[in-house]
């Protein structure tokens, strides 16, 4: 999972979706089974990770 995320970080490749209804805008990473919620803060050039679960509970509130 870091290899994705890592690979993201770098190149903007990855299977990377918008999550919608969420302020400010949050993503997902999927990587197998596991999703990796963030945050992308542009101007900073980081990645805030919000959470990593498995798919069953990634989209719980």
């Amino acid at each position: 999972m870091l290899a994705a995320l890592t690979e993201y970080a770098a190149t903007g490749r990855g299977d990377v979706r918008n999550v919608v209804n969420t302020k400010p805008p949050q993503f997902r990473l999927r990587e197998g089974n596991w999703r990796v919620r963030f945050l992308r803060h542009v101007q900073e050039q980081e990645l805030e990770i919000l959470h990593v679960r498995h798919r069953s509970k990634a989209y719980d509130r």
